[in-house]
């Protein structure tokens, strides 16, 4: 794929293509792209915890938890296990607003760019 960019998927985009709401045409333009996209294994998480809430609160039929289930064990991402210098989370959150979470997502998007150049989170 050389000349085509990484798309780094918090777990909020995943969610997303996963359940319909107002960023969910957007989430499946950029999953149409052709590029690299990754998944890290704590979006992966994040998104399991969502799916777990939905199925024990009861807000889908067990048929549609089941497909959103295979669309994460299917998607178009790669697994991707990665971690930031802690200096990077420390610069970035004392200049960006993320917590917590989103903070890291944003810590790897930027050290998955140095490796790799051109990725859009």
């Amino acid at each position: 794929m050389a000349g085509e960019r990484a798309v780094y998927w918090a777990a909020s985009a995943v969610l997303a293509r996963l359940f319909l709401d107002e960023h969910s045409s957007e989430a499946e333009r950029w999953a149409q792209r052709p590029a690299y996209h990754f998944l890290s294994g704590l979006a992966y998480a994040e998104v399991q915890a969502v799916i777990a809430r939905v199925r024990r609160e009861r807000r889908l039929a067990d048929v549609l938890v089941e497909a959103a289930q295979e669309a994460v064990r299917t998607g178009t991402w790669r697994a991707m296990f990665a971690s930031a210098p802690w200096g990077w989370i420390e610069a970035l959150a004392r200049r960006h607003p993320p917590r917590g979470a989103g903070l890291w997502h944003l810590a790897v998007a930027c050290a998955l760019r140095e490796e790799l150049g051109e990725v859009a989170l």
